[in-house]
């Protein structure tokens, strides 16, 4: 599975080592072949799968992709706004849970 990021920096975030990880977690513009899009980032190590949808409309989900098996998250999403959002995680027993994204609270 193709990813944004370097193996480099996903094993620093796994390891808990990465000098910024808010450089890496959460939601970030990235252009791709000259198109603006959002791609949202997570270390989630006891999902199963993992869904980021919108706050405003919940019905607007997104599958995450798995690109660690340590439980490195991300999507894609074709679209150039930010947006508040949430995520839904699956763990391995078939049990889910959501909630917000502690990065959403930063200082901008």
């Amino acid at each position: 599975m193709p990813k944004t990021c370097t193996q480099y920096d996903i094993d620093r975030i796994v390891n808990t080592d990465h000098f910024d990880p808010f450089q890496l977690l959460g939601m970030h513009e990235i252009e791709i072949d000259g198109t603006k899009n959002v791609c949202v980032r997570a270390f989630l190590p006891d999902a199963r799968e993992a869904f980021v949808f919108e706050v405003a409309k919940p019905k607007n989900r997104y599958q995450m992709n798995k690109v660690d098996d340590r439980g490195f998250f991300e999507v894609i999403i074709k679209r150039a706004d930010i947006f508040k959002y949430n995520i839904e995680k699956f763990f391995y027993d078939g049990n889910s849970t959501t909630f917000m994204i502690p990065i959403l609270f930063l200082p901008f």
